[in-house]
């Protein structure tokens, strides 16, 4: 038995995170240079130097349009991954469902948003579409989880139970920051409490996008030798 389909999916599903974190570079690059270019103009919204003000101009689009045409790439090769993967198991056919779910809540937020300038409408999709997330990242894992049992490979089943514990705890810890701005955002107590949250999800996002990225690499791996040692036969 073979699995080619998830192989090359999985494998689609690691280049998409690899372009979503060049993404984020980008972005943060892009934030590095507005900041640069703020500083070229003084409290009168004069320019103090030219030169400067270019450079940083032109490095801030540059890496903001980077950053989007990366973050399309990343998602249509997510879609594409995500949908050959579920040709040979079932769990990534969920995960395929709720894409579709999260481009729809998508579509739906930007109608509304055009008609209702509301701020807690804009949180309640926020943390939906957060929900969605979630449970595409649980279904991805738990499909390499069951193509590890089939294939009798319990330090992968392992892992991806242990990388499951923490994306949940940081999703939660996000989602309940989310909340909390929502309800108590305006006020002091609010955001300092929505910050200590926020901070918390912060650093362990790190962790855990680390931990996805090498459990899909391992995957890739995974697949790849159990298909080349069954083409040995």
């Amino acid at each position: 038995m073979k699995y080619p389909n998830a192989h090359a999916g999985v494998k689609k599903l690691f280049t998409a995170e690899i372009l979503s974190l060049i993404a984020a570079f980008c972005t943060i690059m892009a934030v590095v240079f507005v900041y640069f270019m703020t500083k070229s103009v003084d409290s009168t919204g004069q320019i103090t130097s030219e030169g400067a003000a270019v450079t940083s101009f032109g490095g801030a689009a540059i890496f903001s349009m980077g950053a989007s045409v990366l973050a399309i790439i990343a998602f249509i090769f997510r879609i594409i991954g995500i949908k050959k993967a579920s040709a040979d198991e079932d769990g990534f056919k969920v995960a395929f469902y709720l894409v579709l779910a999260g481009i729809v809540l998508a579509l739906i937020n930007a109608v509304i948003g055009s008609f209702v300038k509301s701020s807690v409408v804009t949180g309640i999709f926020s943390v939906l579409g957060d929900v969605i997330d979630l449970a595409i990242t649980i279904y991805v894992i738990q499909g390499i989880r069951n193509l590890a049992y089939k294939l009798n490979n319990e330090d992968m089943d392992n892992k991806g139970k242990n990388i499951f514990k923490i994306i949940l705890a940081v999703y939660i810890l996000i989602i309940i920051a989310q909340i909390i701005t929502l309800i108590a955002g305006g006020t002091s107590a609010g955001i300092v409490i929505a910050g200590v949250f926020g901070i918390v999800a912060g650093v362990l996002t790190i962790v855990q996008y680390v931990l996805y990225l090498g459990y899909l690499n391992k995957a890739t791996a995974m697949l790849a030798e159990y298909s080349s040692s069954q083409q040995q036969f």
